[in-house]
């Protein structure tokens, strides 16, 4: 019995099942073992890699499965009974609500069945999942970073609802990547009167910053709010925001921290041994102090001022509004 199989074989004798997808063609980043590992801390929750890469050892509730870009195109044309157009790794995003039905072979014991990013390290996910009740759910999420889908007809065939906003099959027979995964398939699930849970349990990095500091521009049901004293860390499987204020130290946790487009960290020879760490613009430091204090926390992740930071913000927005003018322009040639 393969691994895979034994794992079906549990998952039929019981309740509220999860599984995770990962699709990532290509070369990994440095960081992907700590995103395992962070995986490995939710042992009720199994994760899916559909990967040209091999893998030496993976924890119990990790399985990697050896497919091809064109082995995806194939399953994703099956599911839509016409010829996707997916002809680069990144397209695969624009799939993502199809999951359910091109991996149904592998997901069809599971209650609930998600995507996510690896970008990222996980916390106590099935904490949140029953702090927030999961289960009331048709989608919980509506970013790609994380989001599960309740593994019924209905929601696995909800892209093809007819809508406002977008036609599937115009995401499907377009090469460029349409971003359906995200605001697009939650507003038509939610138009078409689905559950869908979008509270903000998440830190997520903002990039337009050298220094760590959570994306406040989306609300959702709340902003993220940054002070100058702050840090992150991934502890025992847990995720934190460490802050000072009014000279007390506070931390809040987390379902996962986001750091996107990093393509590499700074990485201690021995980094998996360690399952206390700060999460820094440069890299994940071991966590040795049973005690933090501003100081350290200042050490981690300096704060240059207010005004510095409007200037940076600004100052990356024209810089990516440049490039993707060029980008779009070299494009249409």
């Amino acid at each position: 019995m393969t691994k895979i199989e034994h794992r079906r074989k549990y998952n039929m004798m019981h309740k509220n099942k999860i599984a995770i997808v990962v699709v990532y063609f290509g070369k990994l980043p440095n960081y992907f073992p700590l995103w395992v590992k962070s995986c490995s801390y939710n042992p009720t929750i199994d994760f899916y890699i559909f990967t040209d890469q091999n893998f030496s050892k993976l924890p119990a509730n990790v399985f990697g499965v050896l497919m091809s870009l064109a082995e995806m195109r194939d399953r994703a044309s099956n599911v839509l009974d016409f010829e996707a157009a997916l002809l680069n790794p990144y397209k695969c995003c624009d799939y993502r609500p199809l999951y359910g039905l091109i991996f149904k072979d592998y997901l069809y014991s599971y209650d609930y069945w998600g995507h996510c990013d690896i970008d990222l390290m996980f916390g106590d996910l099935r904490h949140f999942f029953e702090q927030y009740n999961l289960y009331e759910f048709d989608k919980f999420g509506m970013l790609g970073h994380l989001s599960l889908f309740k593994n019924v007809d209905k929601v696995n065939t909800a892209y093809m609802i007819p809508n406002s906003y977008i036609n599937y099959r115009d995401v499907y027979t377009n090469e460029k990547n349409c971003a359906f995964d995200e605001s697009l398939i939650y507003s038509i699930m939610k138009d078409a009167g689905f559950k869908v849970f979008t509270k903000r349990i998440f830190i997520d990095i903002a990039t337009m910053y050298h220094r760590y500091r959570a994306i406040d521009i989306y609300s959702l049901d709340k902003k993220a709010i940054n002070y100058p004293l702050q840090t992150f860390i991934w502890e025992n499987g847990k995720v934190f925001h460490v802050f000072i204020k009014n000279n007390k130290i506070y931390r809040e946790e987390y379902i996962y921290i986001h750091f996107q487009k990093r393509p590499d960290y700074e990485l201690v020879s021995d980094i998996l041994k360690h399952n206390s760490l700060y999460l820094t613009n440069h890299g994940f430091i071991p966590k040795q102090e049973n005690e933090l204090t501003a100081k350290i926390i200042r050490s981690l992740n300096p704060y240059p001022g207010k005004i510095y930071e409007i200037f940076e913000q600004k100052y990356n927005s024209i810089r990516r509004r440049i490039k993707g003018y060029w980008e779009r322009k070299f494009k249409n040639r």
